[in-house]
């Protein structure tokens, strides 16, 4: 289940990644507007997906001591 949904999620990012690149070849004028605001989601994006990583696996972590026990 979890899988499946990080899989959707991974799509989803896709898909918002290319409607950025569409926006920034289609707009001419202020190409440099949107590239900019292009590298800043997508870095706000990066260290999100990060720590939602980490925070998965320190819970699956958690998870796992918890069965042992």
């Amino acid at each position: 289940m979890k899988k499946n949904f990080i899989n959707k999620k991974i799509i989803i990012e896709l898909v918002i990644d290319i409607v950025f690149l569409l926006l920034i070849f289609y707009i001419d004028n202020e190409m440099d507007i949107f590239f900019i605001v292009f590298i800043i989601v997508d870095l706000i994006r990066i260290i999100y997906s990060i720590y939602s990583t980490i925070k998965l696996t320190k819970l699956t972590e958690n998870m796992d001591s918890v069965d042992e026990d």
